[in-house]
Order: structure tokens, then C-alpha cells, then sequence
């Protein structure tokens, strides 16, 4: 696979597509097998999903930072505010839940 180029879910995210997770994936590419993951499974990690809450209670409080260890310390705390042993609890049993809506869907969107 051409990791340059890509419309499977790992090079939506910035995160994915940095440059050194391509000179990664192209240095290990004989030994690494890359599955398409379709833009619609986005909404099925778990992960994402963490990262998308903590990013609205973010934007929400309008947290204000001017420096790398303040940016640090508000990412702590709302860490420690959303990821409690409740929500990972409620996002782990969500995925099989999740999994069957896309394929009730046909690998169509899911909510």
C-alpha cells in the first residue's frame, strides 16, 4: 500500500498520517499488514471518542493556555474528569454494539 495516499480511517487523523508514522509504516512495510479501516468505523474507536470529548470540554470551557506545561495541566484534568472507569466501562461495551449497527447498516454510518 502507498502510504502517501490513503482513503482508509488511519489517515484521517493527523495523528496517523504524521510524518513519522509514514516513514514507519514504509520502513516496515514487508512486515506490516495495513487493513483499510472505512471513514464510517470512526465513530466505533473508543479512543476517538475520549479524544473528541476531552476536546469539546476543551473548547466548551474555552480553556485558555499559553504555555506547553499549562496545555499539559488542562489536558490532565480532563482527562481525569471524562476518563473514569465508568465511561471506559460504557465505550468498551459499546463497540459490539456498534459493530452490529454498521453491519445492520452495511457498513454505512453509524450514531
Amino acid at each position: 500500500m502507498d502510504v502517501s495516499y490513503g482513503d482508509s480511517q488511519r489517515f484521517r487523523f493527523p495523528a496517523h498520517y504524521s510524518t513519522a508514522m509514514k516513514k514507519y509504516y514504509g520502513e516496515h512495510k514487508n512486515a506490516l499488514i495495513l487493513l483499510d479501516w472505512p471513514r464510517c468505523f470512526g465513530d466505533v474507536m473508543p479512543v476517538e471518542s475520549l479524544w473528541k470529548q476531552m476536546l469539546d470540554e476543551l473548547t466548551e470551557n474555552k480553556i485558555k493556555v499559553v504555555s506547553e506545561n499549562k496545555l499539559w495541566e488542562e489536558i490532565h484534568k480532563v482527562w481525569h474528569k471524562i476518563c473514569t472507569a465508568d465511561f471506559v466501562l460504557r465505550r468498551l461495551n459499546q463497540i459490539s454494539v456498534s459493530l452490529e449497527q454498521v453491519v445492520n447498516n452495511q457498513g454505512a454510518y453509524v450514531d
